[in-house]
């Protein structure tokens, strides 16, 4: 069964900061910052935030793509806090955040996702930035404040960052594998390989 989600302008909403109830929920956060840029297109560069919640066979469950449409998961486990569309602002322009507690069982992984709005209409992608940057941080109490922090420019010609994942394993700490070894990838192959269908 294929997902489809919709990532269109019409009814995209405008910047609104994350839900504190949620984000102080979180014990695993991404954040995504990059300096306003306009690219040979003539499009801004927009970076978003994604969290895909996956099955035993890596595909994705009903309604299990977290994205600046669906904010927030509808078990309450994964959030996206704020869609900025520019990079405008100091510091993390978006962030989102997983709670380990709220995942249902029906969820084998979780996989945080940076990636560029129509990267492939605009020709870009995240090389492009000469300061950005991409976040992970840590906040269970075994490794508290444990931040990943990797440069855009690493993942240059890439429209797509696979920032951490999350995998159920009864032998790790709290019954969940972390792996925050950053790679880039093509934004296209990922969805297929989740099963979503992307419509502009």
């Amino acid at each position: 069964m294929t997902a489809i989600v919709a990532k269109t302008d019409g009814d995209r909403p405008l910047q609104t900061r994350h839900n504190t109830a949620t984000s102080s929920a979180s014990d695993l956060l991404v954040g995504l910052g990059w300096d306003p840029l306009e690219t040979d297109s003539g499009a801004p560069f927009d970076g978003d935030l994604m969290w895909f919640l996956l099955n035993a066979e890596g595909k994705v469950i009903p309604n299990g793509v977290v994205y600046y449409k669906r904010p927030v998961s509808q078990d309450g486990s994964c959030y996206i806090g704020t869609d900025n569309r520019d990079g405008e602002g100091p510091g993390e322009d978006e962030v989102g955040g997983v709670c380990r507690e709220l995942i249902p069982s029906s969820v084998h992984k979780v996989v945080g996702v940076a990636s560029i709005y129509q990267a492939q209409k605009r020709d870009q992608h995240f090389g492009l930035p000469e300061r950005g940057f991409v976040t992970v941080t840590d906040r269970t109490t075994n490794r508290q404040g444990d931040v990943t922090h990797e440069p855009l420019s690493k993942f240059a010609h890439r429209d797509a960052i696979v920032a951490c994942e999350l995998t159920r394993d009864r032998s790790a700490i709290g019954g969940w594998a972390q792996n925050t070894n950053m790679r880039g990838a093509d934004f296209a192959t990922l969805m297929n390989e989740f099963g979503v269908e992307i419509k502009y």
